[in-house]
């Protein structure tokens, strides 16, 4: 019996030895993508290579995603994912920030045809021009202007076929003397200036007298027209680069499924409830057919939508309303903290007032968009809602660098909604589920400690009844 009950422990202790090796030895390297239950195609905009690209959440998304929004994956069509940047949307204000260098490797050949033919190569640490300047002491010229640029002086491409160059002050203050083409990492450039030699009318005019014994008999006035080169002083070249000068977040108007207005006479309060698809909101905005009330309003979220046995106040204020002559107040708006609650609850105290009548009511708030790289091409989706899923801890410094840098993403959108056709994390008590749960483990550990203490203990006192006899 004593045989039988050691080998029923060491059995036991085998088995959960078993299944803690199997357990270590099915868990993946890295943890498997947990269960979505919504797919949406991303239609990405032309692109002509890898670029930023952005697309902005919508009711569908939210109505089905967690607070945070960690159940959120952009995949390929073979199922990898593809690293994004979540943030709220921004609106900027960008200045144009011009650098100008000289140059001074030059050299020019004048043509038959009255052309003048300027080569300049630039050094290879100068910046990449997005122009050049003609510097001029002269006024009162037109000239056209074309821009080449080269590597190697044989092949030439094109920059600027329709450069201007002029100066109207005899009529007018206006004047430009710049040539602006599309950004070039090229180093040598051609610059063809038509026309170098202008004929101008001279500001003077010749008078000649014609004189008889004295006395005038005629006279005549000619117009001096004069031949007049372009003289160029200097030539620089400019690089235009925008820099954001602020940026605030870009907010819109969410559309509601409807509010219902009740009057509470016995507290003297209007009381509107809001359903919403979960968008994040921050404002709401009413609209009274009165033309004259200021009313103390506060704003709660109901952590059980249907009732206000659990509401949260996020925040209180005042709303007012005055057209009268020319006495204009318009504060009808209520802000509160960002929140993506499913019913929200506004309170108008009335004091001994009547009812607030409200006859309009909007919800505004910002704008969720994930940004990330990809090129032409690509089929992607939008993976969301799941109750397992954690945040992803994506690499996105490249992402971040450049939007520091000025790129504006290209907008893309979202398709229809369907149920997410992807592999599912596995579900039931299956080795690796089992093996991640903590309570379980300890459990087994608990009860090997035990076992093994009763087989040891078994052991030795056989060996003690074996050294006495």
């Amino acid at each position: 019996m004593k045989a039988m009950t050691n080998r029923l422990c060491v059995w036991t202790a085998s088995t959960i030895v078993g299944f803690l090796a199997a357990s270590a030895w099915s868990l993946p390297s890295k943890a498997a993508e947990p269960a979505f239950s919504w797919s949406k195609p991303i239609d990405l905009p032309k692109l002509d290579g890898e670029d930023l690209v952005t697309i902005s959440l919508d009711e569908d998304v939210y109505r089905s995603t967690r607070d945070g929004l960690p159940d959120l994956r952009i995949v390929t069509a073979t199922g990898e994912t593809i690293p994004f940047l979540s943030r709220h949307a921004v609106e900027t204000e960008t200045r144009l920030v011009r650098h100008n260098w000289k140059v001074g490797d030059i050299s020019a050949e004048p043509r038959e045809d009255g052309t003048l033919v300027i080569e300049v190569q630039l050094k290879k640490d100068a910046p990449k021009p997005t122009g050049l300047r003609l510097n001029t002491p002269l006024h009162n010229y037109r000239h056209r202007v074309r821009v080449e640029a080269s590597d190697d002086s044989n092949e030439w491409k094109s920059l600027s076929d329709d450069g201007l160059i002029f100066d109207y002050s005899a009529f007018i203050d206006a004047s430009n003397n710049t040539v602006s083409f599309a950004e070039t990492p090229l180093r040598r450039f051609r610059i063809w200036i038509e026309n170098i030699t202008s004929e101008q009318e001279s500001r003077l005019l010749e008078l000649t007298r014609e004189l008889h014994e004295g006395n005038e008999t005629g006279r005549k006035e000619q117009v001096v027209i004069e031949r007049r080169p372009l003289r160029i002083d200097s030539i620089e070249f400019f690089r235009d680069d925008r820099r954001i000068d602020s940026t605030t977040e870009k907010a819109r108007l969410y559309p509601l499924d409807g509010f219902k207005v009740v009057q509470n006479e016995d507290a003297q309060q209007t009381e509107i409830r809001i359903p919403t698809a979960r968008q994040p909101l921050n404002q709401f905005e009413l609209a009274s057919p009165l033309n004259h009330f200021s009313r103390p309003v506060t704003v709660e979220a109901l952590r059980k939508p249907g009732t206000i046995e659990n509401t949260t106040l996020l925040a209180g204020g005042r709303i007012s309303y005055l057209d009268f002559k020319d006495l204009q107040v318009d504060e009808r708006t209520i802000s509160f903290p960002t929140a993506r609650e499913a019913e929200y609850r506004l309170v108008i105290h009335n004091g001994d007032s009547p009812p607030l009548p409200i006859s309009n009511l909007q919800a505004r708030g910002p704008v969720n968009e994930l940004i990330f790289f990809t090129s032409p091409g690509e089929e992607l989706r939008l993976l969301y809602g799941s109750d397992e899923a954690e945040s992803p801890r994506y690499d996105i410094a490249a992402i971040q660098t450049a939007l520091d840098q000025g790129h504006e993403p290209q907008s893309a959108s979202l398709g229809s909604a369907s149920s997410a056709d992807v592999t599912k994390a596995e579900s039931g008590w299956t080795i690796r589920r089992l093996a991640n749960n903590p309570w379980l483990l300890f459990g087994l550990v608990t009860l090997l400690v035990a076992i093994l203490a009763v087989v040891l203990y078994r052991a030795s006192r056989q060996i003690d009844q074996l050294g006495e006899g």
